[in-house]
């Protein structure tokens, strides 16, 4: 689900930042926050009467 999804990037995205490596967190965070959006944009394709309830065009 769109859920589960997004909590898997919660748990990526904190990770990122707890982790002392030579990985570099900030582009892993935006990483994540990228592929969220693209995630939320794929519901909103599939889900088009959310979109139309919402008032998005």
């Amino acid at each position: 689900t769109t859920f589960m999804a997004y909590m898997g990037l919660m748990q990526q995205y904190h990770k990122s930042f707890s982790k002392a490596n030579g990985d570099n967190p900030v582009q892993q965070a935006i990483d994540a926050l990228k592929s969220h959006g693209d995630r939320v944009d794929d519901f909103y394709d599939e889900f088009q009467e959310y979109k139309d309830m919402e008032d998005m065009q």
